[in-house]
């Protein structure tokens, strides 16, 4: 995969993490009992379902902007250019697993709510 900058890596996060909360919060209500409720849950799961999938797949690295630094020679044609790429890593390799795990629980509550929608009767 590409790299992801911070803010890339900070949207995908909220996103996914509201989608993890909706999850919670959808368990301690009823089932819909309309087709339509679930089409509902369904459809707004699946942003949260692609962010954590794009968190997971991002890997242990996490890049900041990149500058670039030229110097021209001034007694002749000569240029130097220096790029420098800051990142953070992330140490502990359980976020990736994490995310994966949470990517899954997701794409099981999708189709449970599909099926739902396909049970049910306005």
């Amino acid at each position: 995969m590409a790299d992801v900058s911070i803010l890339e890596f900070v949207v995908y996060a909220i996103v996914g993490y509201s989608g993890i909360l909706l999850l919670i919060s959808s368990a301690f209500r009823d089932i819909p009992s309309t087709s339509s409720g679930s089409t509902i849950r369904a459809i707004w799961v699946i942003p949260s379902m692609f962010c954590v999938y794009m968190l997971a797949s991002a890997g242990a690295d996490i890049y900041f902007e990149e500058t670039t630094t030229t110097l021209i020679n001034q007694n002749s044609t000569e240029t130097w250019t220096e790029t420098k790429q800051d990142k953070i890593t992330l140490y502990q390799p359980v976020w990736v697993t994490l995310h994966i795990l949470f990517f899954f629980m997701l794409l099981i509550f999708f189709i449970w709510n599909i099926l739902q929608l396909l049970v049910k009767r306005e």
